[in-house]
Order: structure tokens, then sequence, then C-alpha cells
């Protein structure tokens, strides 16, 4: 079996429930929030936040891109052309790219990328495109456990950035879902959220138990 590829109706509820999520997170990073969102917001990140700053290596992914509604028919499109295209292996890993998750309003119309890693010099056919996710320092944060939390956790790394004073950047978030849900229990599931960010305002590593 290929690793790591989980069910298309899944991706797609993940997607839809980000939405409210980042919206609110835009929001806090804005300095738009009420203090009694951001007190509770950082009593949940006190609890169990797992986050640090990383140096991340430009990766070379293709991916099919669309709204977070169409997100069921993009991960489609990935399995069904990469299976032909003969670029999926045990090394492929795959992820979500919100590319202007900061620095513009994220909606129901906004752009993402669903993806996969691309094997050494391989060249992609549409509908796959190639695409670059840059290297550079990232706040990593871990998420253990069910997608359906997802949203959770982007809040609270969103939030954390801005009660730490780490200033995040302009460049494109995503998600790499490290474990396969088809072999892992559910309370295993790994997916690290990266977040770009200017490295001279952030510690070299923050863990939060």
């Amino acid at each position: 079996m290929i690793k790591r590829c989980f069910t298309v109706l899944l991706a797609a509820v993940i997607a839809v429930l980000a939405l409210s999520t980042l919206v609110l997170a835009q929001e806090v990073t804005a300095g738009t929030t009420g203090g009694d969102e951001l007190a509770a917001a950082e009593a949940l990140i006190v609890a169990n936040l797992k986050a640090k700053v990383v140096e991340f290596e430009a990766l070379p992914v293709c991916y099919v891109a669309g709204t977070v509604n169409e997100m069921d028919e993009m991960f489609g499109l990935v399995v069904q052309a990469a299976k032909e295209q003969g670029l999926l292996n045990e090394e492929t890993e795959w992820g979500t790219v919100y590319p202007t998750v900061l620095t513009e309003e994220f909606t129901e119309e906004s752009v993402v990328y669903a993806g996969i890693s691309l094997p050494e010099d391989a060249t992609p056919e549409e509908p796959l495109l190639p695409y670059t996710i840059p290297g550079g320092h990232y706040l990593m944060v871990q998420h253990w456990g069910d997608y359906a939390q997802l949203p959770q956790t982007w809040e609270q790394a969103l939030i954390w950035a801005k009660l730490k004073g780490v200033e995040t950047g302009t460049g494109p978030c995503f998600e790499h879902y490290v474990t396969d849900p088809d072999t892992t229990p559910v309370e295993e599931w790994l997916t690290e959220i990266f977040i770009p960010v200017i490295v001279e305002d952030a510690p070299t590593a923050v863990t939060t138990d």
C-alpha cells in the first residue's frame, strides 16, 4: 500500500473545519480579538502546545490548486494523476499548502494546494503543477491525534507567535501529514504545521509540555 494515502473525504472535512479557525487566528495576529479570547487561547497553549523554530530546506512538490470547498476533488486528482505518472513511492510525502493565509483574509474562496513531494529529477504533467515550498525558518508545531482537531492547533500556533512576540513572515504555510492514518492508531497520527517566521525575532526552540 502506498504510504500516507489517506481518504479524500477526510481531507475535505479538515479543510472546512480549518476555515473558521484560520480566520480567528488572523484576527489574533492582527491584534483585533478581545482579552477573553486571548486569555483562553493562552491557557490552551500553555497546556499542551509543542512548538519550535526550525530551518527548512526548499522542497520540490507537485500539486492541484483549488478552494477549500474543492479539497476532496483536489486530492482525488492528485492521487489519480500521481499514480498514472509514476510519482508515488514509499518516500512520498503528503501535504496541503496555504499560499496566502498570512497576507490575505482566508475565506471559502481562498486558494490552497493539495500535493505531494516530487521524486528526484521528476517532472509532473498536468493536471499536476510543479512548485517549490520555500526554504527558510519556520515555526513548526506538532499536532497529535485526529485531523478534526487540527484547526485548534493552527489557532494555538498563531496565537503562540503573537504572545511570544514572534513575527510571522509573508510566505506560504503548510501541513505535513507524517503518519499513515490507514495503518496508525488515531491517537498516534502526527501532523506538522509549518508557519514562516522572521528568525531574528524567534526563539531557537520552544516546547510546552
